[in-house]
């Protein structure tokens, strides 16, 4: 099949090979969404309302409250004195974290959609129609594998790191004797001895940093490649019948090809793309007529379709 080149680089990897990795990667952003998210959304959802059922029960006759929920975010009169003033960043940056993270994971399923989609356009022997689909990758690996996880997993670090303020004033808080008040052990379960919004919201943590930290080391791995060179990967020194080189061996093929210029055999270079032709087009032949036609290839025996010199010359 004809290679996916990234970043001026060939891949092992052809167009219509990326729809499986495509699902995949689509169903790990769904259980990082229900299996990590919603339990952290679920607490935010109670906390809120915990919180501020304490507070307006204990100072039920106190003067106006405004708008609690404002209060509660930016460290408005609705923590009490003895909270430390930096309690409300928690509740504040938990909000933000997990926009962020809804955003990431949206915009990563549509990503994703777009390269199932693109990788699904034309045949082997078409790969022009899948043109676009290196810059869809190279988009998606650098603003979100990378840039993206980065980014949200630094907004969940800075909320993880005001933890113990807002706990604090959150014991203060629930300390309020009121029989009336919601129980904040009721909306959740607890497993082995840890609330499961806390399981969720480490392991999501450490699922984003994984997924960076992985990415970077990969493109930074992938880079190191040699680029894609045309008049290299075009055979642009000779070669006899038996496939010798006619360069020295103790001179690299790159230098060589400089020095001597492109003096490859045409004759033998047709065919070599000739011989791979035919066996391309007689295994997809045979893997059509092994299983009935089910997935398609009868043009094939009917000469309905284009040649495969592009997938012979690995293109």
């Amino acid at each position: 099949m004809p290679s996916l080149h990234v970043f001026n680089r060939r891949t092992i990897f052809a167009g219509d090979d990326l729809q499986p990795t495509t699902v995949i990667n689509a169903f790990l952003r769904a259980s990082q969404l229900f299996l990590f998210l919603l339990p952290i959304l679920i607490h935010s959802k109670h906390e809120n309302q915990f919180f501020i059922s304490k507070v307006q029960s204990h100072e039920a006759d106190g003067g106006d409250q405004g708008p609690l929920i404002y209060s509660y975010l930016f460290g408005g009169d609705i923590y009490p004195e003895e909270c430390d003033q930096d309690a409300h960043y928690f509740p504040l940056l938990l909000y933000i974290y997990q926009c962020a993270t809804l955003f990431h994971i949206g915009l990563c399923l549509v990503i994703e959609y777009i390269i199932y989609k693109v990788a699904s356009i034309g045949s082997p022997t078409q790969p022009q129609m899948r043109f676009s689909l290196g810059k869809v990758v190279e988009m998606k690996w650098i603003w979100l594998s990378l840039v993206g996880n980065f980014a949200v997993f630094a907004s969940g670090a800075a909320c993880f790191n005001y933890r113990t303020f807002y706990l604090d004033c959150h014991e203060i808080v629930a300390a309020y004797d009121d029989a009336d008040a919601l129980n904040p052990d009721d909306y959740l379960t607890i497993v082995l001895g840890f609330r499961v919004w806390w399981i969720a919201f480490v392991l999501l943590l450490a699922s984003q940093i994984t997924e960076g930290i992985l990415s970077l080391a990969t493109l930074g791995s992938f880079l190191r490649k040699e680029k894609a060179i045309a008049f290299i990967s075009q055979n642009y020194f000779d070669m006899d019948i038996q496939g010798n080189s006619s360069f020295s061996n103790d001179m690299p093929v790159f230098e060589h090809s400089l020095q001597q210029g492109p003096r490859y055999n045409t004759h033998h270079h047709e065919l070599a793309e000739e011989m791979w032709d035919d066996r391309c087009t007689n295994f997809c032949k045979c893997a059509a007529f092994s299983t009935c036609y089910l997935f398609g290839g009868r043009e094939l025996v009917d000469g309905l379709v284009g040649d495969y010199g592009q997938i012979s010359r690995g293109e």
